[in-house]
């Protein structure tokens, strides 16, 4: 509930972890949040389009696949 308690424009910050997180549970829900920030306010929308697209990477390879060199 923390980011309710912040003015809108610092609620996608609070969000971020949740964008990139390896977890495609965690990766619905920053689809959620974000499309709460998307219906309150249409400048918000990008902010959608690329939790959309973090969670579709995570759904076809169930990781970021940038890191595969990092973990070997």
């Amino acid at each position: 509930g923390a980011d309710q308690q912040v003015d809108e424009v610092w609620r996608p910050f609070f969000y971020l972890p949740f964008m990139h997180s390896e977890s495609l549970a965690i990766q619905d829900l920053s689809i959620k949040l974000y499309e709460q920030l998307a219906k309150d306010s249409e400048a918000r929308q990008n902010n959608l389009d690329f939790s959309r697209r973090h969670r579709d990477i995570i759904a076809r390879f169930g990781l970021y696949p940038h890191r595969n060199d990092i973990l070997g």
